[in-house]
């Protein structure tokens, strides 16, 4: 005879979550050069990521972070990587998957354009490098928003209003 199955699984890879500017998620994942992600400006701080799901369970060694070339925008100031062995097929912004902290800037990023991060799991046998990983959430969490260079005040008053940024204080 014939064995039928009793269910289907489909897996289905790609962005899963996106906090702010859903509709160009898509883009970190379609390995144009020229397309990018970015959160909107006018959403909180605290809406500023994108989760992939990569389908299954994936042991990963490293994992690469590529921001677009200087002419099409700036690379996050700082931001953070996190993994988690789960991926939950639910609308529930709440539910918890135990994501974990795999990567993070620790300076503030100005120019750097590619990041490479080694993953390791905490308690794996010393032998096996790397972490078993299905979903991945990138969170920025700081921008240069309008900050650009440090001018003059006088420079600043001589440039035209929509050209003239953030003002930053240092005390």
């Amino acid at each position: 005879g014939e064995i039928v199955p009793v269910w289907t699984y489909r897996v289905r890879m790609g962005i899963s979550r996106v906090g702010s500017n859903a509709a160009l998620a898509a883009n970190i994942l379609d390995g144009d050069p020229n397309t990018y992600w970015e959160p909107d400006a006018d959403d909180p701080v605290d809406n500023w990521w994108v989760e992939v799901d990569l389908g299954r369970v994936v042991p990963i060694d490293s994992l690469v972070v590529r921001f677009v070339d200087a002419e099409l925008g700036d690379p996050f100031t700082q931001f953070r990587v996190l993994t988690s062995a789960l991926q939950v097929p639910v609308l529930e912004k709440t539910r918890d998957i135990g994501f974990q902290l795999s990567a993070r800037t620790t300076v503030p990023n100005r120019d750097q354009r590619q990041f490479d991060f080694s993953l390791a799991q905490h308690s794996a046998d010393p032998e096996w490098t790397g972490q078993l990983v299905e979903t991945i959430r990138i969170v920025v969490s700081d921008t240069r928003g309008g900050r650009s260079r440090l001018i003059s005040e006088d420079q600043w008053q001589s440039l035209d209003p929509a050209d003239q940024g953030d003002i930053v204080f240092f005390v």
